[in-house]
């Protein structure tokens, strides 16, 4: 399976490997919300693969995700860590232009450390 979810430390934990469809996100992200509820999300890019998200794909991702916002609750905020800085740039850029499909902050890293920093300020 190319995403899996876990609550892992009180987070929604999805783990990509290859590359990942929206719908497959979207199915993984509300297979999850069935079962938990976690106010911050953590998206495992590492293994994963971008080439082929665009920035109208990343928008109706964040209109999935904005179904689950009241659920997650006010100041939720999903992050991704990923391989490389070209990566971290093009979620950043893809946030940038999905700003208002959502109340959710969206932000990008390459280390976990600053990823879990991020989550908890």
């Amino acid at each position: 399976m190319p995403v899996s979810a876990a609550l892992v430390d009180g987070h929604a934990y999805y783990t990509a490997t290859g590359f990942i469809s929206v719908d497959e996100a979207m199915a993984a992200v509300a297979a999850f919300n069935a079962d938990h509820a976690a106010k911050h999300a953590i998206w495992d890019f590492r293994k994963g693969d971008l080439s082929q998200f665009s920035p109208n794909l990343f928008k109706r991702a964040a209109r999935g995700a904005a179904a689950y916002a009241a659920r997650r609750g006010p100041g939720a905020k999903t992050a991704f860590v990923v391989a490389t800085q070209d990566e971290v740039l093009l979620i950043k850029a893809f946030a940038g232009l999905a700003e208002g499909e959502t109340e959710i902050a969206f932000a990008a890293f390459t280390d976990f450390d600053d990823l879990l920093a991020w989550l908890e300020d």
